[in-house]
């Protein structure tokens, strides 16, 4: 998550009412049009996490919210997906351990597409030495 997001996250999370997209931006200092792609990335990793409507923007659920944003702020999550494929192999390879899916989803707060997006291009780097990982069923 780009750490606009996270401001944007940070500043929806104190609000109780609906909040404009204008009303973010002039707030943050980001163009509106920022604010609605950031939230609109949000929402595509994390699911119905902020409400939109015509009254403007709210979190719906802020226990998740506190959730998400605690993990990005104890704990090192890689960012990118040169880092999350690393990540995945030393928990596969070096710390020997299996994980849920959706466990390690909701660990590198990303959603379960894009973590079967970055396992798909574990596999294909993995092929070039005539190895390989298998999903269990």
């Amino acid at each position: 998550m780009q750490e606009k997001e996270l401001k944007i996250l940070n500043y929806l999370k104190d609000q109780t009412s609906c909040v404009t997209a204008s009303n973010i931006a002039d707030n943050l200092g980001f163009s509106i049009r920022s604010v609605k792609t950031y939230i609109s990335n949000i929402n595509t990793n994390y699911p119905n996490l902020i409400l939109s409507s015509r009254e403007g923007y709210l979190i719906q659920d802020k226990e998740r919210l506190a959730n998400i944003l605690n993990n990005f702020t104890n704990n090192d999550i890689p960012q990118s997906s040169k880092n999350r494929q690393a990540y995945i192999l030393k928990l596969l390879l070096l710390q020997q351990q299996t994980k849920n899916l959706d466990e390690l989803a909701d660990e590198l707060c990303i959603s379960p597409v894009t973590l079967m997006n970055e396992i798909s291009k574990i596999k294909a780097e993995l092929k070039k030495f005539r190895s390989g990982i298998q999903n269990k069923k």
